[in-house]
């Protein structure tokens, strides 16, 4: 992408602010009145201190005084709408027309409770400008989740997952299959901050992609790290997101901790394979002296409950302070520590003492909060600033027992002699992370109010910078890690890294304008500008982004007769992604040639390797990397229709140039010593035995004469980093849910979706030939579309829906959700194609070819793939041709399939299962709750239609509970 003119974002910025001033202008000219009243329990009458009282159209708020005293100022003449929050109270929304100074208002507030008329345990879908799902704590508390990813499965188009924390969890959104360029693109936002697994560099070796244990380098962030048991919402964003969020390209899930003035909190959760147990406490320090809440859990997870060979251990620890400054500053502070060792290990039956092994210490650090200024050109200033340091160790803990094997000590190119392993040995692979991220932002909202026309914009600015400090790969080189002779491990160390440092600077404005009683338009522009500081080793144009996005909403009807409410919304927007460590600073890649092996040591006690090595340090890194894009659209509509409310959306989304590996191949050239040429072929001279061989001035001697050598060339393959994934879907997302049946207390809920997704590896990777010819290397070697001879990616198509029976009996505290999951639609196939054409092609009885997409629904014959290119031991690159594949020379570098059936993929008839949910209040200071999925075992064979072939497709059964006290 070519870089952006500067003056764009700026004339964008401009523009913004101009449309926001006259409506700040406007609001300051009408008349002002004063509104002070008091927040009470609605059951007791007490006042409630320390709520918060937003009025949203006009960005205010104010925290009530220990006698749940509130009070605004210069508020226009109007109808505002008032939310009051506090922890341990359902969340409340009143409206106020204002027309003279009101005094004594009361705002009645309930604790939150089952035994209240309405409680939500489903999340919350519609009413706003794009797609998003908000789970509130009582959600949270029914599905009784032990990491982030088991919140996602109330998302429409979600499966649910039999929970576990012996795996690593990561989150994605609008996606089938987990996908590793999605879950880099989704943002985690824990309390106004990013979390980051950019300077994540726990890997074996970036030249092959392999990482160290359970490591998530290059991908999302690992959500098992997250506890669960102080969130108090959860927000899923899966349309246009505000320009606040950046560096993303999936969506966005924004998690609130709680914070405020709590009684002690207990919970204490059992499954078949975990143990967790929390407490959290939010504690008043007097007045206006502030809060604070002190929260930690532990949780113990089995991989399997019949061996401890495979252990999962988290503890978190987070400190709050919450302060209020002269009724005008808010902030909160935390201090997050965390605590994860993932310890996998063979079983101790087996007498091998295979250990992997990954942990994770942090501390984390940040700031948030709002300066209301309430001035007429800004109504409040909003900042963050956050910072946080881990220390990773990884460690790979492997019996070797190949023999011995020839292994390279060198770092720089030429031949070296090199060494032998030992018959049988362990290795150690450890890898020291030290990454740290410090980031910062300030955003001014100004808001303003004409009539029943609101207008809010913002503007704001926010620096990231990311590193890793870490001692890096460490291992003892004389029991190598790695017996791949053809490119050996060496250490590593991760300081010679330079931070990544990245700005960005945004604007937005959201307006708001009724069209009468009935009808109201809203409208969300807003644009982000990205860059990062110049690094001479980069282009860096192809670094800085610009992100326009734009939401709208119309309401047709409100409050009518049969219709409370019908309105359609669309939104569009580009979305940008930065690259990783792992894929800017690759480490050099060795690749190792044997060039002369004598291995006596066994029988006489000598022997000598001698190798070429070709360091390879430009070839493997890529300057013209681009940024992860993703362009998105959605268009729908959300309805109340006779108390019956449901949303319908069309989304694409578009994502380029999302980061992985491709495998690259280069032909080495190396001196074979004790060779000559025998009719074309190599013929080895064998060496007398308990001779050593010396090796002096280019050549192997033997009793002081020099052995002959011949000159050959190989082919060596290694990685480098790509934009080479492609992620195109599309889908249907709806919900439905039912007014109450109020003689069985019970409400129906449909929620589900539809989705399309191609997913492709557009590389063009290279494959080598094992096979020999005449004694020597295949002379060809194939690129191939995606780096695969038969495939360059799937489609994946599925129809799903989750039906909730939802069963709320306010006079016993307690809440039964059943959940009927239909998977109506589940399919995959392949395909293979390069630049938009279909690479598979065959041959009928006849001998007549197919190609194209005629090739992908045929089930009688074999496919074949042919090489985009062949390269010869030269080095060069040869177009393959159709002329080419009947030639005896090229014959093993077509690709076959390995079924006739093999582009039709698979294809599942209908499957579901039911799930059932229980949550029981057991007076005012306890409660239970239980789960189980799959509770009838629908554990029957799905038959696959094309293959015949029958699979389990369903969860198996499992179980849980949990104990909650208030105390």
């Amino acid at each position: 992408m070519e870089r952006p003119h500067h003056k764009y974002p700026v004339l964008l910025v401009l523009l913004l602010l101009m449309t926001a001033l006259p409506g700040r202008n406007s609001y300051a000219q009408q008349q002002q009145y004063a509104l002070s009243g008091i927040v009470r329990d609605q059951t007791t009458g007490e006042p409630v201190p320390y709520a918060t009282v937003f009025l949203e159209d006009l960005g205010l708020w104010f925290i009530s005084a220990e006698d749940g005293s509130f009070r605004f100022t210069a508020i226009p003449a109007g109808t505002h709408t008032l939310h009051v929050e506090i922890l341990g109270y359902a969340k409340k929304t009143f409206t106020q027309k204002i027309e003279r100074d009101i005094t004594g208002l009361v705002l009645q507030i309930a604790e939150e409770s089952l035994r209240l008329d309405e409680v939500v345990v489903t999340a919350e879908e519609g009413g706003r400008l794009n797609s998003s799902s908000r789970i509130e704590k009582q959600a949270l508390d029914h599905v009784q989740p032990v990491s982030l990813r088991d919140v996602m499965q109330l998302v429409p188009g979600n499966l649910t997952e039999n929970p576990g924390l012996n795996r690593v969890n990561q989150l994605t959104i609008r996606d089938i299959a987990s996908n590793s360029a999605n879950a880099f693109g989704t943002a985690v936002i824990m309390d106004g901050v990013t979390l980051s697994n950019d300077a994540n560099l726990q890997v074996r070796k970036t030249s092959t992609i392999g990482t160290a244990g359970e490591s998530t380098a290059g991908s999302g962030v690992d959500a098992r790290q997250i506890s669960t048991d102080n969130i108090q919402t959860v927000e899923i964003i899966r349309g246009i997101p505000s320009a606040v969020y950046g560096d993303l390209t999936s969506g966005a899930v924004v998690v609130k901790t709680r914070s405020g003035v709590s009684p002690w909190q207990i919970r204490l959760k059992a499954d078949p394979r975990l143990k967790q147990v929390y407490a959290g406490k939010g504690f008043s320090l007097g007045p206006e002296k502030g809060v604070v809440n002190i929260d930690g859990d532990y949780a113990l997870s089995y991989g399997d409950v019949r061996t401890p060979a495979d252990v999962y251990r988290r503890v978190n620890l987070q400190i709050g302070y919450s302060q209020t400054v002269r009724k005008k500053l808010t902030y909160n502070a935390r201090m997050r520590l965390i605590y994860s060792d993932a310890d996998n290990r063979t079983d101790p039956d087996n007498f091998l003492d295979n250990i992997s092994r990954d942990r994770d210490m942090g501390l984390g650090l940040d700031i948030n909060g709002t300066y209301r200024l309430n001035k007429k050109w800004v109504t409040n200033l909003e900042f963050m600033a956050a910072g946080d340091v881990t220390s990773q160790y990884s460690l790979e803990k492997t019996y070797r027992s190949q023999g011995r094997i020839p292994q390279s000590l060198a770092m720089t190119s030429g031949e070296n002699l090199g060494f032998f392993t030992p018959y049988r040995y362990y290795s150690n692979l450890e890898v020291f992370g030290l990454p740290i991220n410090v980031q910062a932002r300030v955003v001014a909202n100004l808001y303003g109010k004409y009539g029943d026309i609101t207008n809010k914009v913002l503007a704001g600015v926010e620096w990231t910078s990311r590193g890793n400090r870490g001692a890096g790969k460490v291992f003892d080189p004389y029991l190598s890690p790695d017996v791949n002779s053809t490119s050996t491990y060496r250490e590593r160390s991760f300081r010679d890294i330079p931070f990544l440092n990245r700005y960005s600077v945004f604007a937005e404005d959201k307006l708001r304008v009724p069209l009468g009683l009935v009808r109201a338009l809203e409208i969300q522009a807003g644009v982000r500008f990205n860059g990062i500081v110049p690094d001479t080793r980069f282009s860096m144009d192809r670094y800085y982004s610009v992100e326009p996005r734009l939401n709208a909403r119309f309401q047709i009807l409100r409050q009518q007769e049969g219709f409370r409410e019908l309105s359609i919304r669309a939104g569009w927007g580009l979305n940008y992604k930065m690259p990783s460590m792992v894929y800017l600073y690759p480490e050099p890649t060795y690749l190792d040639v044997v060039s002369f092996s004598y291995n006596d040591i066994d029988d006489n006690g000598v022997g000598m390797v001698l190798f070429t090595t070709r360091k390879l340090e430009e070839e493997v890194r890529n300057p013209q990397l681009k940024l992860q894009q993703s362009k998105n659209f959605e268009a729908g509509m959300d309805f109340d229709i006779e108390n019956v409310t449901g949303s319908l959306v069309f989304f694409t989304e578009k994502m380029v140039n999302g980061y992985g590996f491709a495998t690259q191949v280069i032909p080495v050239s190396y001196n074979r010593h004790g060779y000559v040429w025998n009719k074309g072929s190599p013929s080895r001279i064998d060496v007398p035995s308990g001779k050593l061989p010396q090796y002096e001035n280019g050549a192997v001697l033997v009793d002081g004469t020099a052995l002959p050598y011949i000159r050959d060339t190989v082919f060596l393959s290694y990685q480098k980093p790509l934009n080479n994934m492609v992620q195109d879907k599309w889908g249907v997302e709806f919900t439905l849910a039912f007014p109450e049946i109020k003689s069985l207390h019970t409400t129906i809920s449909v929620i589900g979706a539809y989705l399309n997704v191609l997913s492709q590896d557009e590389s063009m990777g290279a494959i080598t030939v094992p096979t020999q010819v005449a004694g020597r290397p295949y002379p060809y070697a194939g690129f191939y579309a995606g780096g695969n001879k038969t495939s360059s990616g799937t489609r994946s198509e599925r129809l799903n829906t989750n039906i909730r029976f939802i069963t709320h009996l306010p006079s016993v505290g307690m809440v039964v959700t059943l959940t009927t999951q239909l998977v109506l639609m589940d399919r995959t196939s392949y395909v293979c194609e390069w630049e938009d054409q279909v690479q598979t092609y065959y041959y009928d009885d006849k001998g007549s070819r197919y190609s194209g997409k005629w090739a992908y629904s045929d089930d009688k014959f074999i496919k074949k793939v042919n090489p985009l290119y062949i390269m010869d031991l030269s080095g060069n690159l040869i177009p393959f041709t159709q002329d080419m594949e009947n030639d005896v020379r090229f014959r093993e570098l077509i690709g076959t399939t390995n079924k006739e059936s093999f582009y039709l993929g698979s294809r599942y008839p209908v499957y579901g299962i039911l799930n059932i949910r229980l949550t029981k209040e057991i007076g005012r200071w306890a409660a239970v709750s239980f789960y189980a999925n799959n509770f009838l075992n629908l554990d029957q064979l799905v038959r696959e239609k094309i293959s015949g072939t029958a699979y389990s497709r369903n969860l198996p059964f499992y179980f849980g509970a949990e104990v909650r006290l208030t105390l």
